[in-house]
C-alpha cells in the first residue's frame, strides 16, 4: 500500500486525507492514483518539450528559469543545446571547407604531380594522373572527416572539463552544488552560443565573443542557485573563463566554445 504525504485533500469533496487512505472517508472517491498525480505536480517530469521551454527561458527570464532548473535539474535540455551546437559547428566546417576546397585541390594536385613524377618517373602520365586524382580525393575527404571528428570531440571533452573547473571554483568558495548539476547549468547556459555560431556561418563578426560573455552571465545566474552563492560573487566567477576565452580569441584567433 502506498503512503501519501499528509496535508493533502480529496480533489472531489475537499475532505482532509490521511496518508494511508485509498478512498475518501467522506465521499468514498477512489484515491489510489492520487499519489502519482501528487508526485507529478510537485516533482514534474521534464520531457523534451519542457526542456525546450527551459532553453527559451534562458533568453527572457534567466534568473527564474535557473532557479526552477536548480530545483528540478535535467540533462535533456543541455543535451539539446550541445547537440545543436555540434550540428551548427559541423555545417560551418563543411561550408568553410567547400569555400577553400578549390585552393586545397590545386595545391594537392601540384604537390601530388611532382611527387609521383619524382618517385615513379617510368609510370605513364595517364596512370600518374589517375593516382593523383585518387590520392587527392582521399586526402580532401579525410581532412573534412577529421575536422568533423575534432568538432564532436571538442564539445564532448570541453563540457565536462569546464564543468569541473567551475565546480572546483565554487567548492573553494563553499558552494553546495553537485558536479552533475553544474554540468546541467553549463549546458543550458550555452544557449546564446547557438545564435553566435549560426550568425558566424554567414558573417565574420565579434558576435561569438558577445555570446560567450552572455553565456558567462547565465552561468553566474545558474550556479548561484545551484551552489547557494551570492549572485554578485557568482557572476564574477561565471565571467572569469569566458573573458579569458574572449581574450584568447582576440589576440590569437583561438575560438573555444563554452561549453
Amino acid at each position: 500500500m502506498k503512503k501519501r504525504r499528509a496535508g493533502i485533500f480529496c480533489p472531489y469533496c475537499g475532505e482532509a486525507i490521511s496518508p494511508i487512505n485509498n478512498t475518501c472517508p467522506k465521499c468514498g472517491a477512489d484515491l489510489s492514483g492520487l499519489e502519482t498525480h501528487f508526485e507529478e505536480t510537485i516533482f514534474p517530469r521534464i520531457g523534451f518539450k519542457e526542456a525546450l521551454q527551459r532553453i527559451l527561458g534562458t533568453f527572457y527570464r534567466p534568473d527564474t528559469n535557473f532557479m526552477e532548473i536548480s530545483h528540478f535539474p535535467d540533462f535533456k535540455g543541455p543535451l539539446l543545446v550541445i547537440s545543436t551546437l555540434i550540428i551548427i559547428a559541423i555545417i560551418q566546417a563543411i561550408i568553410s571547407f567547400r569555400l577553400t576546397e578549390p585552393l586545397q585541390y590545386a595545391l594537392t594536385l601540384l604537390i601530388s604531380q611532382y611527387l609521383f613524377q619524382f618517385l615513379f618517373p617510368t609510370i605513364p602520365i595517364y596512370v600518374q594522373q589517375i593516382l593523383v586524382i585518387s590520392t587527392m580525393s582521399s586526402t580532401l575527404s579525410l581532412t573534412l572527416t577529421l575536422s568533423i571528428v575534432v568538432i564532436i570531440a571538442e564539445f564532448i571533452i570541453l563540457w565536462p572539463a569546464f564543468g569541473l573547473l567551475y565546480w572546483i571554483f565554487y567548492k573553494i568558495l563553499g558552494g553546495k552544488g553537485k558536479f552533475k548539476d553544474t554540468l546541467i547549468i553549463l549546458g543550458y547556459a550555452g544557449t546564446p552560443q547557438i545564435i553566435g555560431l549560426a550568425i558566424s556561418i554567414f558573417l565574420n563578426t565579434i558576435i561569438l565573443d558577445i555570446m560567450l560573455i552572455w553565456t558567462g552571465i547565465l552561468i553566474g545566474y545558474g550556479l548561484s542557485h545551484i551552489h547557494k552563492i551570492p549572485k554578485n560573487k557568482s557572476l564574477i566567477i561565471g565571467l572569469m573563463i569566458p573573458i579569458i576565452l574572449v581574450i584568447l580569441s582576440l589576440l590569437y584567433g583561438i575560438a573555444i566554445p563554452l561549453p
